[in-house]
């Protein structure tokens, strides 16, 4: 699947006759990552936001996902991370290596990984 930003592939396609612009005052966020998704949903930056059955420990300013109802997922000291379990991957990535996930997924394509894309 091509790769395309949501500008390219809808804004700068769209007829001009078809288009409104509102004015006004609003917030902005911009969830383009897990961890500014995070940042989004917490009520301070040391809150940890979970999701699923997990139980944190001493663990603060992490998203912690779990999708797998018969598991728990504990975390124990964690600070700045994100972990995700899904049914057939898991996730534990700090959130100052978010950009690198891409590179990371690139290397699966032609290898046994890639049915994990």
């Amino acid at each position: 699947m091509e790769s395309i930003s949501f500008d390219d592939a809808i804004l700068e396609k769209m007829d001009d006759n078809l288009s409104l612009v509102l004015g006004g005052e609003y917030n902005w966020a911009d969830p383009g990552t897990l961890y500014a998704l995070k940042q989004f949903l917490q009520e301070n930056e040391d809150d940890n936001v979970t999701k699923g059955l997990v139980y944190n420990f001493q663990t603060k300013d992490s998203l912690v996902y779990n999708f797998v109802k018969k598991q728990i997922v504990t975390t124990i000291g964690l600070d700045g991370y994100i972990v995700v379990n899904t049914p057939d991957a898991v996730l534990v990535c700090h959130k100052n290596q978010i950009p690198t996930i891409k590179a990371m997924l690139k290397e699966f394509e032609n290898t046994e990984l890639e049915k994990f894309l």
